[in-house]
């Protein structure tokens, strides 16, 4: 959901919209690589074989794509209040 603080114009240092835009992305990045990982530990702590692994490379590559639908749907609002301007 839109706020009302996006739909302003956007009057942030450049470092901070570039952390801003670093967080986004390692957002991104872990949430398709956390889940693995995890599933991959806890099949090896409890000899449940792949089971858990490929649960967590399905979900990571769902929470990831969501991640990026984000950063895109975000993105495309501020290319739109940079017109406007």
């Amino acid at each position: 959901m839109v706020g009302e603080s996006d739909k302003r114009e956007d009057d942030r240092a450049p470092m901070a919209k570039a952390m801003d835009w670093v967080a986004r992305i390692t957002t991104a990045g872990l949430s398709f690589g956390l889940p693995p990982l995890l599933g991959y530990w806890v099949d090896q702590r409890f000899g449940l074989g792949f089971l858990l692994t490929l649960l967590g490379f399905g979900f990571g590559i769902l929470a990831g794509g969501w991640q990026l639908m984000k950063i895109a749907r975000d993105a495309g609002a501020e290319d739109e209040t940079s017109e406007r301007k």
